[in-house]
């Protein structure tokens, strides 16, 4: 049986690992291990319990399909999280991780995408051209520090990502320390194909807790 691999992407400060924690707290089921691969060190910490390991990869990329697959064969988690580095493209996360060895093992699971809203335009406008497709392939995009803008600036923001993007789930938080409670209230992880998949993990990885 097959890992599920997820990525949460975004640029230094969005909130990546305050929302790693939340998505943890909300979705971890019994018997599940998850291991969190972190490609930036953030302000936050990624909270470690028994069933949550931590490690930041600060190797090149390239060799980060091999490293995933021996920490995977020395924690055996049945998840595994990866906090993608905004500033790097999407198709070179893709090169690496779409390797024969590492498609065995992993299956590809939901992709998050976060952005601050008082700097997404900003953003948008001098590196588009790296932003769009993380935004393109997100699953669920969180807008996080809304509070801090008028909803007159916000609307234009969310049109554009809505327009990169119709799919994908558009999350508005006042503040990263609101993101769990945000999760919680959205009920994103108790419908549809991430809920489903996560309750079908848990027939096959039945372990004693480490």
């Amino acid at each position: 049986m097959r890992r599920r691999l997820e990525v949460v992407t975004g640029f230094l400060g969005a909130g990546k690992s305050s929302f790693i924690n939340s998505l943890i707290a909300l979705t971890i089921i019994p018997n599940d291990k998850i291991l969190v691969i972190q490609l930036e060190s953030g302000v936050t910490f990624i909270d470690n319990c028994s069933r949550v390991k931590t490690i930041t990869f600060n190797n090149d990329l390239s060799e980060l399909s091999s490293f995933i697959l021996e920490t995977t064969y020395e924690f055996n988690p049945s998840r595994v999280i990866i906090e993608f580095n905004g500033t790097l493209s999407l198709e070179s996360l893709r090169e690496n991780l779409n390797k024969k060895d590492l498609n065995k093992e992993f299956y590809s699971g939901a992709n998050y995408f976060l952005c601050d809203g008082t700097t997404i335009d900003s953003y948008l406008l001098n590196m588009g051209g790296i932003l769009t497709p993380f935004i393109a392939s997100a699953n669920i995009i969180t807008v996080t520090n809304t509070l801090a803008i008028s909803h007159k600036d916000l609307g234009p923001s969310l049109k554009k990502l809505k327009t990169l993007n119709q799919k994908a789930f558009i999350l508005c938080v006042d503040s990263s320390c609101e993101l769990y409670t945000a999760l919680l209230k959205s009920n994103l992880f108790n419908r549809g194909l991430i809920s489903k998949k996560l309750h079908f993990l848990s027939k096959y990885f039945k372990r004693d807790v480490v």
